[in-house]
Protein backbone atom coordinates (compact mmCIF):
# COMPACT_ATOMS: atom_id res chain seq x y z
CA UNK A 1 0.00 0.00 0.00
CA UNK A 2 1.37 3.75 -0.94
CA UNK A 3 1.53 5.91 1.89
CA UNK A 4 3.49 8.28 1.11
CA UNK A 5 7.40 9.18 -0.57
CA UNK A 6 10.09 8.64 1.70
CA UNK A 7 12.22 11.30 3.34
CA UNK A 8 14.79 11.07 0.46
CA UNK A 9 12.15 11.17 -1.99
CA UNK A 10 9.50 13.97 -3.10
CA UNK A 11 5.96 13.73 -4.45
CA UNK A 12 6.01 14.36 -8.28
CA UNK A 13 3.51 16.12 -10.49
CA UNK A 14 0.19 14.20 -11.14
CA UNK A 15 1.05 10.79 -11.45
CA UNK A 16 -0.49 8.46 -9.19
CA UNK A 17 2.07 7.35 -6.68
CA UNK A 18 4.68 9.08 -8.10
CA UNK A 19 8.04 9.72 -5.96
CA UNK A 20 10.99 11.92 -7.73
CA UNK A 21 14.44 11.11 -7.25
CA UNK A 22 17.39 13.87 -7.99
CA UNK A 23 20.86 14.93 -7.22
CA UNK A 24 23.51 12.61 -5.11
CA UNK A 25 23.01 10.07 -2.16
CA UNK A 26 25.46 9.16 -0.09
CA UNK A 27 23.52 7.14 1.97
CA UNK A 28 21.54 3.48 1.29
CA UNK A 29 18.03 3.68 -0.57
CA UNK A 30 15.82 1.21 -1.29
CA UNK A 31 13.00 1.67 -4.08
CA UNK A 32 9.89 -0.21 -3.45
CA UNK A 33 7.73 -1.44 -5.69
CA UNK A 34 4.66 -0.01 -4.75
CA UNK A 35 5.52 3.10 -5.89
CA UNK A 36 6.28 4.75 -9.41
CA UNK A 37 10.14 6.23 -9.15
CA UNK A 38 10.54 9.07 -11.15
CA UNK A 39 14.05 10.40 -12.39
CA UNK A 40 14.50 13.99 -12.76
CA UNK A 41 17.91 14.48 -13.89
CA UNK A 42 21.15 12.93 -12.63
CA UNK A 43 20.48 10.33 -9.67
CA UNK A 44 24.00 9.86 -8.34
CA UNK A 45 24.83 6.72 -5.90
CA UNK A 46 27.90 7.85 -3.99
CA UNK A 47 30.64 9.72 -4.86
CA UNK A 48 33.90 8.98 -6.69
CA UNK A 49 35.30 5.85 -3.97
CA UNK A 50 34.25 8.44 -0.95
CA UNK A 51 30.50 8.27 0.94
CA UNK A 52 29.62 4.67 -0.67
CA UNK A 53 26.14 4.15 -0.95
CA UNK A 54 23.91 1.04 -2.12
CA UNK A 55 20.47 1.54 -4.26
CA UNK A 56 18.40 -1.69 -3.83
CA UNK A 57 15.33 -1.85 -6.49
CA UNK A 58 12.90 -3.93 -5.38
CA UNK A 59 11.32 -6.76 -8.01
CA UNK A 60 8.36 -5.64 -10.14
CA UNK A 61 9.38 -1.46 -9.60
CA UNK A 62 8.92 0.63 -12.16
CA UNK A 63 11.01 3.95 -13.04
CA UNK A 64 10.45 6.81 -15.24
CA UNK A 65 12.21 9.61 -16.45
CA UNK A 66 10.79 13.58 -15.55
CA UNK A 67 10.89 14.28 -19.19
CA UNK A 68 14.26 15.86 -19.50
CA UNK A 69 15.94 12.85 -21.24
CA UNK A 70 19.54 13.48 -19.27
CA UNK A 71 17.41 11.25 -16.30
CA UNK A 72 20.06 8.11 -15.43
CA UNK A 73 21.21 6.36 -12.98
CA UNK A 74 25.06 6.22 -12.20
CA UNK A 75 26.31 4.36 -9.43
CA UNK A 76 29.86 5.88 -8.61
CA UNK A 77 32.72 3.78 -7.88
CA UNK A 78 32.97 2.22 -4.60
CA UNK A 79 28.80 2.26 -4.56
CA UNK A 80 26.58 -0.57 -5.48
CA UNK A 81 23.30 -1.18 -6.85
CA UNK A 82 20.96 -4.27 -6.03
CA UNK A 83 18.37 -4.48 -8.64
CA UNK A 84 17.49 -7.81 -8.64
CA UNK A 85 13.91 -8.54 -10.41
CA UNK A 86 12.23 -11.51 -11.65
CA UNK A 87 11.43 -13.48 -14.76
CA UNK A 88 7.73 -12.95 -13.20
CA UNK A 89 8.38 -9.22 -12.12
CA UNK A 90 11.00 -7.86 -13.90
CA UNK A 91 12.68 -4.03 -12.94
CA UNK A 92 11.93 -1.63 -15.66
CA UNK A 93 13.33 1.65 -16.21
CA UNK A 94 11.16 3.64 -19.16
CA UNK A 95 9.46 6.70 -20.96
CA UNK A 96 7.24 8.52 -18.94
CA UNK A 97 5.23 8.43 -21.96
CA UNK A 98 4.84 4.66 -21.52
CA UNK A 99 1.34 4.45 -20.60
CA UNK A 100 1.48 6.40 -17.36
CA UNK A 101 -1.24 9.04 -19.22
CA UNK A 102 -3.13 8.62 -21.52
CA UNK A 103 -2.99 12.00 -23.13
CA UNK A 104 0.94 11.69 -23.47
CA UNK A 105 0.97 7.56 -25.16
CA UNK A 106 3.86 8.04 -27.74
CA UNK A 107 7.12 6.54 -26.36
CA UNK A 108 10.23 7.75 -28.03
CA UNK A 109 13.77 6.47 -28.30
CA UNK A 110 16.02 8.83 -26.25
CA UNK A 111 12.91 9.55 -23.82
CA UNK A 112 15.06 8.58 -20.56
CA UNK A 113 18.84 8.03 -19.81
CA UNK A 114 19.50 4.18 -18.55
CA UNK A 115 21.78 2.44 -15.92
CA UNK A 116 25.26 3.65 -15.74
CA UNK A 117 27.39 1.52 -13.45
CA UNK A 118 31.33 2.34 -12.60
CA UNK A 119 34.38 0.90 -10.73
CA UNK A 120 37.26 0.33 -10.22
CA UNK A 121 38.81 -2.80 -12.65
CA UNK A 122 40.97 -1.89 -15.37
CA UNK A 123 41.00 -0.02 -18.82
CA UNK A 124 43.78 0.79 -21.42
CA UNK A 125 42.67 4.54 -20.86
CA UNK A 126 44.13 4.94 -17.56
CA UNK A 127 46.59 1.61 -16.65
CA UNK A 128 48.39 2.72 -14.10
CA UNK A 129 47.52 5.53 -11.02
CA UNK A 130 45.88 7.98 -10.50
CA UNK A 131 43.09 5.90 -13.32
CA UNK A 132 42.00 9.08 -14.48
CA UNK A 133 39.26 7.63 -17.17
CA UNK A 134 36.01 9.91 -17.29
CA UNK A 135 32.89 9.53 -18.92
CA UNK A 136 32.56 10.12 -22.29
CA UNK A 137 29.56 12.04 -21.61
CA UNK A 138 30.59 13.93 -18.08
CA UNK A 139 33.75 14.79 -17.60
CA UNK A 140 33.69 14.48 -13.84
CA UNK A 141 32.56 11.52 -13.42
CA UNK A 142 35.69 9.54 -13.26
CA UNK A 143 35.81 5.42 -13.42
CA UNK A 144 38.73 3.03 -13.35
CA UNK A 145 41.72 0.89 -11.25
CA UNK A 146 43.58 -1.73 -10.59
CA UNK A 147 40.89 -4.19 -9.09
CA UNK A 148 39.52 -6.79 -12.20
CA UNK A 149 37.54 -8.86 -9.62
CA UNK A 150 35.74 -5.23 -7.97
CA UNK A 151 32.19 -5.57 -7.09
CA UNK A 152 29.52 -3.23 -8.51
CA UNK A 153 26.82 -4.98 -7.20
CA UNK A 154 24.15 -7.34 -8.86
CA UNK A 155 21.60 -6.30 -11.88
CA UNK A 156 19.31 -9.24 -12.98
CA UNK A 157 16.04 -9.44 -14.98
CA UNK A 158 15.93 -5.49 -15.55
CA UNK A 159 14.19 -3.89 -19.19
CA UNK A 160 15.76 -0.18 -19.92
CA UNK A 161 13.28 0.75 -22.83
CA UNK A 162 13.21 3.95 -24.90
CA UNK A 163 16.53 5.12 -23.65
CA UNK A 164 19.64 7.00 -24.91
CA UNK A 165 21.33 10.35 -24.42
CA UNK A 166 23.60 12.38 -26.42
CA UNK A 167 24.68 14.82 -25.77
CA UNK A 168 27.11 15.26 -28.24
CA UNK A 169 28.29 13.16 -31.10
CA UNK A 170 30.54 10.04 -29.57
CA UNK A 171 28.97 11.05 -25.92
CA UNK A 172 26.05 9.05 -24.82
CA UNK A 173 24.63 7.40 -21.99
CA UNK A 174 23.27 4.24 -23.54
CA UNK A 175 20.71 2.00 -22.17
CA UNK A 176 23.07 0.08 -20.30
CA UNK A 177 26.72 1.45 -19.66
CA UNK A 178 29.93 -0.53 -17.49
CA UNK A 179 32.33 1.76 -17.05
CA UNK A 180 35.16 -0.02 -15.43
CA UNK A 181 33.31 -2.55 -13.96
CA UNK A 182 34.97 -5.63 -12.29
CA UNK A 183 34.14 -9.13 -12.46
CA UNK A 184 33.13 -9.48 -9.02
CA UNK A 185 29.37 -7.53 -10.13
CA UNK A 186 26.69 -9.84 -11.12
CA UNK A 187 24.88 -9.44 -14.53
CA UNK A 188 22.28 -11.18 -16.19
CA UNK A 189 19.18 -11.30 -17.55
CA UNK A 190 18.99 -7.76 -19.20
CA UNK A 191 17.06 -6.09 -21.93
CA UNK A 192 17.43 -3.27 -23.89
CA UNK A 193 14.29 -2.02 -26.02
CA UNK A 194 14.16 0.45 -28.78
CA UNK A 195 17.28 2.26 -26.98
CA UNK A 196 18.53 5.42 -28.72
CA UNK A 197 22.16 4.11 -28.39
CA UNK A 198 23.77 1.16 -27.70
CA UNK A 199 21.65 -1.43 -25.42
CA UNK A 200 25.02 -2.13 -23.56
CA UNK A 201 28.38 -0.50 -23.69
CA UNK A 202 31.60 -1.80 -22.25
CA UNK A 203 34.38 0.83 -21.05
CA UNK A 204 37.41 -1.18 -19.81
CA UNK A 205 36.75 -3.22 -16.73
CA UNK A 206 36.23 -6.79 -16.57
CA UNK A 207 32.27 -7.60 -15.68
CA UNK A 208 30.71 -10.78 -17.09
CA UNK A 209 26.99 -10.58 -18.49
CA UNK A 210 24.98 -13.82 -19.23
CA UNK A 211 21.71 -13.61 -20.98
CA UNK A 212 21.26 -10.24 -23.26
CA UNK A 213 18.65 -8.96 -25.62
CA UNK A 214 19.03 -5.99 -27.17
CA UNK A 215 15.93 -5.12 -29.55
CA UNK A 216 15.39 -2.77 -32.21
CA UNK A 217 18.20 -0.34 -30.97
CA UNK A 218 19.08 2.90 -32.81
CA UNK A 219 22.77 2.03 -32.73
CA UNK A 220 24.76 -0.68 -31.65
CA UNK A 221 24.05 -3.90 -29.61
CA UNK A 222 27.17 -4.62 -28.19
CA UNK A 223 30.08 -2.15 -27.68
CA UNK A 224 32.98 -2.21 -26.08
CA UNK A 225 35.69 -0.11 -25.59
CA UNK A 226 38.93 0.93 -23.37
CA UNK A 227 40.10 -2.22 -23.12
CA UNK A 228 36.58 -4.38 -21.89
CA UNK A 229 38.20 -8.30 -21.01
CA UNK A 230 34.91 -9.58 -19.95
CA UNK A 231 32.64 -12.66 -20.96
CA UNK A 232 29.37 -12.61 -22.62
CA UNK A 233 26.67 -15.62 -22.58
CA UNK A 234 23.54 -16.32 -24.27
CA UNK A 235 22.39 -12.92 -26.16
CA UNK A 236 19.38 -12.11 -28.86
CA UNK A 237 19.90 -9.02 -30.88
CA UNK A 238 16.72 -8.15 -33.02
CA UNK A 239 17.84 -5.39 -34.94
CA UNK A 240 14.15 -2.83 -35.89
CA UNK A 241 13.68 -0.89 -39.01
CA UNK A 242 14.42 2.84 -39.06
CA UNK A 243 15.67 3.33 -35.71
CA UNK A 244 19.00 4.11 -36.87
CA UNK A 245 20.66 0.59 -36.21
CA UNK A 246 23.92 0.07 -36.32
CA UNK A 247 26.75 -3.00 -35.79
CA UNK A 248 25.11 -5.83 -33.62
CA UNK A 249 29.09 -5.60 -32.35
CA UNK A 250 31.18 -2.65 -32.21
CA UNK A 251 34.36 -4.01 -30.68
CA UNK A 252 36.86 -1.35 -30.42
CA UNK A 253 40.30 -1.13 -28.32
CA UNK A 254 41.47 2.14 -27.78
CA UNK A 255 40.89 5.19 -30.38
CA UNK A 256 43.99 7.20 -29.93
CA UNK A 257 46.61 4.01 -29.18
CA UNK A 258 45.67 0.89 -30.90
CA UNK A 259 48.07 -1.47 -29.13
CA UNK A 260 47.43 0.29 -25.86
CA UNK A 261 47.03 -2.56 -23.21
CA UNK A 262 44.99 -4.67 -21.67
CA UNK A 263 43.91 -5.17 -25.36
CA UNK A 264 40.37 -5.29 -25.54
CA UNK A 265 39.86 -9.39 -26.17
CA UNK A 266 36.36 -9.69 -24.71
CA UNK A 267 34.84 -13.42 -25.07
CA UNK A 268 31.28 -14.06 -26.33
CA UNK A 269 29.45 -17.21 -27.09
CA UNK A 270 25.85 -18.26 -27.98
CA UNK A 271 24.06 -15.20 -29.29
CA UNK A 272 21.87 -14.55 -31.86
CA UNK A 273 22.43 -11.28 -34.12
CA UNK A 274 19.64 -10.96 -36.74
CA UNK A 275 20.33 -7.68 -38.66
CA UNK A 276 16.93 -8.28 -40.74
CA UNK A 277 18.35 -6.13 -43.84
CA UNK A 278 19.01 -3.01 -41.55
CA UNK A 279 22.29 -1.54 -40.16
CA UNK A 280 25.98 -2.26 -40.94
CA UNK A 281 27.39 -5.06 -40.88
CA UNK A 282 27.04 -8.17 -37.78
CA UNK A 283 30.39 -8.14 -35.88
CA UNK A 284 33.27 -4.62 -36.64
CA UNK A 285 36.71 -5.32 -34.68
CA UNK A 286 38.39 -2.05 -34.90
CA UNK A 287 40.91 0.46 -33.61
CA UNK A 288 43.51 -3.14 -32.60
CA UNK A 289 40.74 -4.60 -30.86
CA UNK A 290 40.23 -8.35 -30.57
CA UNK A 291 37.43 -10.55 -29.63
CA UNK A 292 36.58 -14.09 -29.53
CA UNK A 293 33.33 -15.11 -30.91
CA UNK A 294 31.97 -18.86 -30.14
CA UNK A 295 28.75 -20.84 -31.30
CA UNK A 296 27.32 -17.48 -32.59
CA UNK A 297 25.17 -16.91 -35.38
CA UNK A 298 25.12 -13.56 -37.40
CA UNK A 299 23.02 -13.17 -39.89
CA UNK A 300 21.00 -10.62 -42.25
CA UNK A 301 23.37 -7.78 -42.45
CA UNK A 302 23.47 -5.69 -45.44
CA UNK A 303 27.26 -4.32 -45.06
CA UNK A 304 29.03 -7.76 -43.93
CA UNK A 305 28.72 -10.76 -41.43
CA UNK A 306 32.20 -9.95 -40.37
CA UNK A 307 34.04 -6.34 -40.36
CA UNK A 308 38.08 -5.47 -39.31
CA UNK A 309 38.96 -1.90 -40.06
CA UNK A 310 42.40 -0.30 -38.83
CA UNK A 311 44.76 -2.01 -40.48
CA UNK A 312 47.39 -2.98 -39.44
CA UNK A 313 46.53 -3.14 -35.54
CA UNK A 314 43.37 -4.92 -35.37
CA UNK A 315 44.74 -7.50 -38.66
CA UNK A 316 48.39 -7.88 -36.67
CA UNK A 317 46.97 -8.25 -33.51
CA UNK A 318 45.18 -11.33 -34.32
CA UNK A 319 47.62 -13.07 -35.64
CA UNK A 320 47.82 -14.69 -39.19
CA UNK A 321 45.09 -17.09 -40.45
CA UNK A 322 47.80 -19.99 -40.73
CA UNK A 323 49.31 -19.10 -36.74
CA UNK A 324 46.38 -16.80 -35.56
CA UNK A 325 46.52 -15.74 -31.96
CA UNK A 326 43.45 -17.15 -30.73
CA UNK A 327 43.96 -15.25 -27.12
CA UNK A 328 43.22 -11.88 -29.15
CA UNK A 329 41.10 -12.95 -31.38
CA UNK A 330 39.19 -16.54 -32.81
CA UNK A 331 36.01 -18.09 -34.17
CA UNK A 332 34.82 -21.10 -33.36
CA UNK A 333 31.22 -22.51 -33.98
CA UNK A 334 29.74 -19.78 -36.03
CA UNK A 335 27.81 -19.46 -38.49
CA UNK A 336 27.30 -16.36 -40.90
CA UNK A 337 24.71 -15.53 -43.38
CA UNK A 338 24.92 -12.27 -44.80
CA UNK A 339 24.85 -11.44 -48.68
CA UNK A 340 28.10 -10.00 -48.05
CA UNK A 341 29.74 -12.13 -46.07
CA UNK A 342 33.10 -10.59 -44.91
CA UNK A 343 34.59 -6.72 -45.09
CA UNK A 344 38.37 -5.92 -45.04
CA UNK A 345 40.14 -2.70 -44.15
CA UNK A 346 41.53 -1.29 -47.77
CA UNK A 347 45.13 -2.01 -46.20
CA UNK A 348 44.17 -5.20 -44.93
CA UNK A 349 47.72 -7.65 -44.58
CA UNK A 350 45.33 -10.69 -45.34
CA UNK A 351 41.55 -11.23 -46.22
CA UNK A 352 39.46 -11.68 -42.55
CA UNK A 353 37.56 -14.48 -44.54
CA UNK A 354 41.11 -16.31 -44.72
CA UNK A 355 41.65 -15.91 -40.95
CA UNK A 356 37.68 -17.24 -40.33
CA UNK A 357 38.19 -20.50 -42.46
CA UNK A 358 41.69 -20.83 -40.58
CA UNK A 359 42.17 -24.86 -40.09
CA UNK A 360 42.60 -23.49 -36.08
CA UNK A 361 39.27 -23.08 -36.29
CA UNK A 362 36.48 -25.58 -35.43
CA UNK A 363 32.80 -25.93 -37.15
CA UNK A 364 32.57 -22.01 -39.01
CA UNK A 365 30.00 -21.52 -41.61
CA UNK A 366 28.68 -19.60 -44.16
CA UNK A 367 25.22 -21.27 -44.68
CA UNK A 368 21.43 -20.81 -43.43
CA UNK A 369 21.15 -21.30 -39.88
CA UNK A 370 16.78 -21.91 -40.51
CA UNK A 371 15.55 -20.07 -37.93
CA UNK A 372 12.10 -19.77 -37.26
CA UNK A 373 12.17 -15.76 -35.85
CA UNK A 374 15.02 -16.42 -33.53
CA UNK A 375 14.51 -20.20 -32.70
CA UNK A 376 16.49 -22.62 -35.38
CA UNK A 377 13.96 -24.83 -36.71
CA UNK A 378 14.16 -28.83 -36.34
CA UNK A 379 16.51 -29.31 -39.28
CA UNK A 380 18.46 -26.06 -38.31
CA UNK A 381 22.44 -26.79 -38.83
CA UNK A 382 22.48 -24.48 -35.28
CA UNK A 383 21.09 -27.56 -33.32
CA UNK A 384 24.98 -28.94 -33.32
CA UNK A 385 28.64 -28.19 -34.40
CA UNK A 386 28.77 -26.12 -30.40
CA UNK A 387 32.72 -25.64 -29.87
CA UNK A 388 34.12 -26.00 -25.75
CA UNK A 389 35.53 -22.76 -24.63
CA UNK A 390 37.83 -25.22 -22.69
CA UNK A 391 40.29 -22.10 -21.35
CA UNK A 392 37.43 -20.18 -19.66
CA UNK A 393 35.52 -21.86 -16.01
CA UNK A 394 32.27 -18.82 -16.89
CA UNK A 395 31.24 -20.46 -20.01
CA UNK A 396 28.45 -23.14 -19.89
CA UNK A 397 29.17 -26.47 -22.23
CA UNK A 398 27.02 -26.12 -25.40
CA UNK A 399 26.43 -28.71 -28.05
CA UNK A 400 24.28 -25.74 -30.65
CA UNK A 401 25.22 -22.86 -32.09
CA UNK A 402 23.43 -19.68 -31.42
CA UNK A 403 21.34 -18.13 -28.55
CA UNK A 404 18.86 -21.10 -28.45
CA UNK A 405 18.55 -24.70 -28.30
CA UNK A 406 15.24 -25.28 -30.41
CA UNK A 407 13.56 -26.27 -27.18
CA UNK A 408 13.41 -23.65 -24.39
CA UNK A 409 13.31 -19.71 -24.95
CA UNK A 410 15.03 -17.82 -21.98
CA UNK A 411 13.89 -14.32 -23.47
CA UNK A 412 10.50 -15.33 -21.36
Amino acid sequence: EFTGCPAFSSAFGSIPRACRLTGVYTQDVTLTNEITWVLDGLVRIGDDNANSATITIEPGTVLIGAGQTADYIYVSPGSKISANGTAAAPIVLTSPQDGFDAEFDDPQPGDVGGVVLSGNAPSNACPTAPFNCFSEFDQTQRFGGDDPNDSSGQISYFQVRYAGIEFQPNAEVNSFTFQGVGSGTTAHHLQAFRGQDDGVEFFGGTVNVSYMVVTEGGDDAVDWDLGYSGNLQYGLVIHGEGFGEDYGIEGASNPDSFDALPRATPTLANYTFLGNGNGDSGILFKDGSGGRIFNTIVSGFPTGCIEWDDAPATYDAAGTPAAPNTDVSAFNGVIIDCPTPFVDDSAAPFAVGDFFNSAAFDNNEDTDPLLDGYMPLSNSPALMGGVQIIDNQFFDTTTYRGGFDGRSDWTA
